[in-house]
């Protein structure tokens, strides 16, 4: 990412002691290229949540939003943030809370 917002973003969410490394392998970027989430959207047949920074500069929005919109359980929620804010607000935390609890109650128990 090369947005203006993204070190100060990202070093806000990993703790300094950590001992995770910002580093990919090259050939991941071939797989990005290719990368159409909408278009399998429609298969999709389980809950869907897409929680959506409106301010972030990176990635696209457009993707996101028409996979939430193809996917036959998909759910958008939009948040006025950039694309590392959203792991500040507890609002966002209750909403997905929210959505796992309620889908989690539609999942059959095994064996029935």
């Amino acid at each position: 990412m090369t947005a203006p917002e993204a070190k100060p973003g990202f070093d806000a969410i990993v703790p300094p002691e950590s001992l995770w490394r910002n580093e990919v392998s090259a050939r991941v970027a071939l797989r990005f290229a290719f990368r159409r989430p909408a278009m399998r959207a429609p298969q999709l047949n389980r809950p869907l949540l897409v929680r959506l920074s409106d301010k972030h500069a990176t990635p696209p929005a457009a993707p996101a939003i028409k996979a939430s919109k193809r996917a036959p359980r998909g759910e958008l929620r939009h948040y006025p943030y950039g694309h590392f804010d959203i792991y500040h607000d507890p609002q966002v935390k209750a909403d997905q809370v929210e959505f796992l609890e309620r889908v989690v109650k539609e999942v059959p128990a095994p064996g029935r």
